[in-house]
Order: structure tokens, then C-alpha cells, then sequence
């Protein structure tokens, strides 16, 4: 069983890389999203041409690589909470001596791959919509 310093600084670690490549590919996605739907369909082929290559090389692995990571370190931060609560309801604020700040910073790790994946995803989503726009 891994302690929750070794699960906070894998999770970082997979968060880091993944704000890296967020960083990295951000500009090219949000362009693609904002490409101009041209009224006649054969201006298209280039912005098509662009959604595509960015959906499938930057959007759709990003946006799994986020899911991946926030489901894969989920568990640890559900069993820090539920473990927590658990120790309030039995201890009430008398615990808060066995305040552990690595299992509160998991949590927040959490939380933020979470968010990160939510709006990966979304992203992806809004990606999808301008290539079904553009091949309509």
C-alpha cells in the first residue's frame, strides 16, 4: 500500500505534466474552435482539414489523458475524505491534532485534476461541434 505522500507526488507529477501539454496545445485548440465556418462547402476543406487534425491529435488525448489521470487517483482521494469525515463524526474537533496536510493537498490535487478534465473535455465537446458545423 503506497502512503499518501507517494500518491500526492505521482499525482503532481501526472498533473504537472499534463498542465505542460494543456499549456502547449491550448492555443492551437481554442484556434481551431474559433475557425470561420465559410458559407459555400468547398471554402471548408482547409478549416476542416485543421478542426480534424486538432481533434484527434490534440483535444481527444488530452482530454483522455485528463480523465485518465483524475480517475486513476480518485479512490485515494475519496477513501482521504470518507476517512476524514469518519474521524470528525467519532473525534469531533479534537482530531484536528492529527491534521495531515499530505492527505488534504491529495484531496486538492484531486480536485484540480478534476477540474482540468472537466474542462478538457468540454473542450473537446465544443471541437466536436465546429467539425459537425463545418461538414454540415
Amino acid at each position: 500500500m503506497s502512503t499518501a505522500s507517494d500518491v500526492l507526488a505521482a499525482e503532481s507529477l501526472l498533473f504537472a505534466v499534463l498542465g505542460v501539454v494543456f499549456s502547449v496545445w491550448y492555443q492551437e485548440i481554442a484556434s481551431a474552435i474559433a475557425v470561420k465556418v465559410e458559407a459555400h462547402k468547398p471554402d471548408r476543406a482547409p478549416a476542416i482539414t485543421l478542426v480534424n487534425g486538432v481533434l484527434i491529435t490534440k483535444a481527444l488525448p488530452l482530454a483522455f489523458a485528463s480523465l485518465l489521470v483524475f480517475l486513476t487517483f480518485l479512490p485515494d482521494a475519496i477513501d482521504v475524505v470518507s476517512r476524514g469525515i469518519s474521524h470528525l463524526q467519532a473525534s469531533g474537533l479534537a482530531r484536528i491534532s492529527h491534521y495531515d496536510s499530505v492527505s488534504v493537498a491529495l484531496v486538492v490535487v484531486s480536485f484540480l485534476a478534476a477540474l482540468l478534465a472537466c474542462y478538457t473535455g468540454i473542450l473537446l465537446l465544443t471541437l466536436w461541434s465546429v467539425r459537425r458545423r463545418l461538414r454540415a
